[in-house]
C-alpha cells in the first residue's frame, strides 16, 4: 500500500486530536491540556470567515502514527460527531463522518485489507438532512483484545 503524504499548512483551530497520549479505549478525542476538544466551525475556518448557519464542506485528515493489531480482532472506529450545543450536552448529536480501522476481519463489510498506519482522508459536510452543525469533536469506539492506538486528527476546509 502507497502512502500519499501531504505537506500543507492547516489551521490549529481545526485540530481534533493529538499524538501526546495514546487511546485505549472508547473516548472523545483531545488536545494536550484541552479535554475533550469542541470546534466551533463557526469561528475556527479560516480564522472566522464563516458566518451563522453556513455548512462547512471538508476532509477529516488522520494521521495514525500506531495502531495495535496483535490480536487479530482489534477494532477502531473513528467518528467525527455535530451538534448545535457547544458543549453537547443538549439537542441532537449526529455522526458526520466515520472510518473503521483495524483488522480486515473485524470491519463491517467485505473489507479484505487491513487498515493500520498511514493517512487517511475522509470527506464531510456539516448539513445533515437540511440542518447544519455548528460544533464538532471526534470521537473513538474501541474493541477488541489490546486496543491502542495513536493518531493526530484535524479539519481542513474544502473549495
Amino acid at each position: 500500500m502507497s502512502l500519499r503524504t501531504q505537506h500543507r499548512a492547516f489551521d490549529s483551530l481545526l485540530e481534533l486530536q493529538d499524538t501526546s497520549a495514546n487511546i485505549t479505549a472508547t473516548d472523545l478525542g483531545f488536545i494536550t491540556g484541552e479535554d475533550p476538544r469542541i470546534v466551533d466551525l463557526y469561528q475556527g475556518a479560516d480564522s472566522g470567515t464563516l458566518g451563522e448557519g453556513a455548512e462547512f464542506k471538508g476532509e477529516l485528515v488522520l494521521d495514525v502514527a500506531s495502531i495495535d493489531q496483535t490480536a487479530g480482532n482489534e477494532l477502531y472506529t473513528v467518528i467525527l460527531e455535530g451538534c448545535n450545543t457547544a458543549n453537547f450536552s443538549s439537542g441532537d448529536i449526529v455522526q458526520l463522518a466515520m472510518i473503521q480501522l483495524g483488522d480486515e476481519d473485524t470491519m463491517l463489510g467485505n473489507a479484505n485489507l487491513d487498515l493500520s498506519t498511514g493517512r487517511y482522508i475522509v470527506p464531510f459536510t456539516t448539513e445533515k438532512n437540511g440542518t447544519t452543525y455548528r460544533y464538532v469533536r471526534i470521537a473513538f469506539v474501541l474493541g477488541g483484545t489490546t486496543p491502542i492506538l495513536n493518531l493526530a486528527a484535524r479539519l481542513q476546509q474544502m473549495g
